[in-house]
């Protein structure tokens, strides 16, 4: 059984905007996610701002993602090791939830990134 996707973690206006880069074929032009301006950087790791926020649902969304380009199926010991090192402090104190998408939900599957998220309170 196939589902109409439904995009309930983004704004309208976000998704538009989400939409109308991948329209004008942007995704096509190199991998976004390098050129993604660095929040922080750790030795493997680094944190960015998500351009295209959950922002129907979150108040805070950046991502991590390694440095070095790479789907993530070949991540060295050493990049695993930090970013589990990294989850028990500096992303357990500033966010709630980390959350990897499956290969069939990400809109840029050749670069490993983990969404980092402070969800909106009611």
């Amino acid at each position: 059984m196939h589902r109409k996707k439904e995009r309930l973690w983004r704004s309208q206006a976000t998704e538009a905007r989400l939409q109308d880069f991948i329209d004008k074929r942007h995704l096509e032009e190199g991998c976004a996610l390098c050129l993604t301006e660095t929040i922080q950087q750790f030795t493997y790791w680094r944190i960015v701002k998500n351009d295209f926020p959950y922002d129907a649902v979150a108040s805070l969304h950046h991502m991590i993602l390694p440095i070095r380009h790479t789907a993530g199926d070949d991540l060295f010991f050493e990049e695993v090791e930090e970013l589990r090192e990294l989850k028990k402090s500096i992303l357990n104190d500033d966010y709630d939830i980390v959350l990897e998408c499956l290969p069939k939900a990400k809109s840029i599957p050749k670069h490993l990134h983990l969404h980092l998220l402070v969800p909106k309170t009611t």
